[in-house]
């Protein structure tokens, strides 16, 4: 499944080849276009990337109709109906080349995908106050589909000391696909990236690492279009293993994993912004579902910034992450050389949105940590250097929409750093720059 592994916190300069928003893990579908009768622009600018009404549509659980739909008012006999005449179905299309510098020892280079991803889904409103956008994915790979992200809402709003509340509960199963700026992970920036070449081996349980494995329940509360808060509980809801969890499993939650998102959003004339923070604790099994456990705590904090100039648009985003994990379970396993650990990752994206049909984006990214040669281990292409789990660069992107649902984009990825080197990481003689990847995309969704 994609996993949108993102996240930020200030800003970045977008220079040279820049770029911006690629093919997304998927929230702008039109099914919802369908159910609006309103354009892709309207939520999106552009897509994935959300604006204010995009941030309502979705808050108020994706129930926002304007099409006709088969109604029957409720009575004492029988409960009401109201469902869209239209069924919410899209359909998503990625097809790639890759190129990355250096050929990886025994893999072919100039890697074709066709599909990168095809994904099917379901979304729309179900009933006047209940909403779902549901993604199935097929994976290559293994030549078959599954359940990718899904957010299924409940939503209401009210009056509450004279301004606005919309509220409601979530059930997902990928922590901060629920979210509603593009500063989180799983809706940030890279919003599609290569799935071939080989990429940096550490990131924090929040930034994906139980996305598609896990089914929250949440409740979030919106007053005023300015303060977001939200709490989530997730439990552990393996896709493709057995279920519930034996002693095969990994990453099994110990109890429940709670999440947490408070936010603060302003606007004054063009500018819109907006600073937060979210964070998770989780226990986890590295193996099975008993014994010793792994204890994670993320604590994060997140900017956006929009500034509308003209037909154009500057965009924003940040986001730091800092992560403590006390490795019980590993190390009693032998796969951690130390308990107590750190891991924290920045990045930052801006943009710049040429009236909604290209974009140019730089993006910084920086992961680094406590080094430990055994949970950092050595592994070919995959290597950590010395136990370390740092990798730092940049990403230039161009992007550009000759339709709304239609884009065509081109990305730059360089590192400065790869899994705690910049030279011979893997000791085999692989720098870090030898991993630069090019990257072009065709993305259609209908």
């Amino acid at each position: 499944m994609k996993r949108t592994m993102a996240i930020r916190t200030i800003v970045l300069l977008a220079g040279g080849i820049s770029a911006l928003l690629a093919a997304p893990r998927a929230e702008a579908v039109p099914s919802f276009a369908r159910q609006t009768s309103l354009e892709c622009a309207a939520c999106h600018n552009p897509f994935p990337q959300i604006n204010a009404f995009g941030r309502s549509f979705k808050l108020n659980g994706y129930t926002l109709t304007a099409g006709q739909a088969i109604q029957a008012e409720a009575a004492a006999t029988q409960p009401g109906l109201h469902i869209a005449q239209i069924p919410p179905f899209s359909v998503m299309l990625q097809s790639s080349f890759t190129h990355v510098q250096e050929q990886v020892p025994e893999v072919q280079n100039d890697d074709v995908q066709f599909p990168q991803q095809l994904s099917f889904f379901f979304a729309g409103s179900l009933t006047p106050s209940l909403g779902i956008f549901m993604q199935i994915t097929y994976e290559p790979e293994i030549g078959s589909f599954g359940m990718d992200n899904t957010d299924l809402r409940l939503a209401r709003s009210r009056q509450l000391a004279g301004r606005s509340l919309v509220y409601g509960l979530t059930l997902n199963n990928n922590p901060t696909v629920q979210d509603v700026w593009n500063s989180t992970p799983a809706w940030g920036f890279p919003y599609a990236a290569p799935e071939v070449a080989p990429t940096p081996g550490a990131g924090t349980v929040v930034d994906g690492r139980l996305a598609q494995e896990v089914a929250g329940l949440g409740a979030y509360g919106f007053w005023g279009g300015a303060l977001y808060l939200e709490g989530t509980v997730y439990r552990s809801a393996p896709q493709g293993a057995p279920d519930p969890s034996e002693d095969t499993a990994s990453d099994t939650v110990h109890g429940v994993a709670p999440y947490w998102r408070a936010a603060w959003q302003h606007s004054i004339g063009p500018h819109t912004f907006s600073v937060g923070t979210y964070g998770m604790h989780s226990e986890l099994y590295p193996t099975g579902i008993s014994g010793p456990r792994d204890a994670f705590a993320d604590l994060a904090g997140d900017l956006q910034y929009e500034l509308t100039v003209g037909d154009n648009l500057l965009v924003v985003h940040g986001t730091y992450i800092h992560e403590d994990q006390d490795l019980n379970g590993s190390f009693a396993a032998g796969t951690a050389q130390m308990v107590e650990h750190t891991l924290h990752t920045f990045r930052a994206d801006a943009s710049y949105i040429l009236s909604n049909r290209v974009g140019l984006t730089g993006a910084f990214f920086d992961t680094g940590g406590d080094s430990d040669p055994l949970y950092y281990p050595s592994d070919g292409v995959d290597s950590f250097a010395g136990g370390k789990p740092d990798s730092r660069g940049f990403i230039a992107q161009v992007q550009f929409l000759p339709w709304q649902n239609t884009q065509v984009l081109y990305q730059l990825t360089l590192y400065d750093r790869f899994n705690g080197a910049a030279d011979n990481y893997d000791g085999a003689g692989r720098d870090a720059q030898d991993n630069n990847t090019h990257y072009a995309l065709f993305w259609f969704a209908f």
